[in-house]
């Protein structure tokens, strides 16, 4: 079974164009804040789309014990997307 070719440039074209568009609503400030997307995108000859996406944040607390790292892994949770969508 021959793969289509496709430009990997297309498909972080159509992940980012779908962040932009899709999840409009809590974006970052730009500078200062940031967050963390994960997208996985299906291609064929015909279409690339974007089958599962999340975002995911990093953030750091100072407490008693020093500071804490809280990572929700937008790739975990894309994933979880993704077997949801297939199951």
């Amino acid at each position: 079974y021959n793969m289509p070719k496709v430009d990997p440039n297309d498909i972080a074209k159509c992940a980012l164009h779908h962040y932009h568009d899709v999840l409009s609503r809590g974006k970052p400030r730009s500078g200062d804040e940031w967050t963390i997307f994960a997208a996985i995108v299906a291609s064929s000859s015909f279409v690339t789309q974007v089958v599962s996406c999340a975002t995911g944040t990093k953030c750091t607390t100072l407490g008693p014990g020093g500071w804490t790292l809280r990572d929700t892994h937008a790739e975990v949770v894309c994933r979880r997307g993704l077997l949801h969508v297939l199951l």
